[in-house]
């Protein structure tokens, strides 16, 4: 898993964030998926995920059902099925 370096301006500490995990917005400044994060918005930026359950309502119930503990585990869990 890749990382990037990210300054945390607001209390003078660096720290590391997993690639997969967070994303640059328009502005610049990092996004986040959080484990509450609704499917239905999830699956606009990720078709794949359309493989998935309709009851499975959250990230966070995603992970669950899959046995993983990322975004990027659940997309790729997601494309094996069939």
């Amino acid at each position: 898993m890749g990382a990037v370096l990210v300054e945390n301006f607001s209390r003078g500490k660096s720290k590391f964030m997993a690639f997969e995990k967070h994303q640059r917005t328009e502005k610049g400044t990092y996004r986040r998926e959080r484990k509450d994060s609704l499917m239905e918005n999830l699956k606009k930026e990720y078709p794949v995920l359309n493989k998935l359950h309709g009851n499975i309502k959250t990230l966070g119930g995603a992970e669950k059902a899959l046995g993983v503990d990322s975004l990027s585990q659940v997309i790729k869990e997601a494309r094996k099925l069939d």
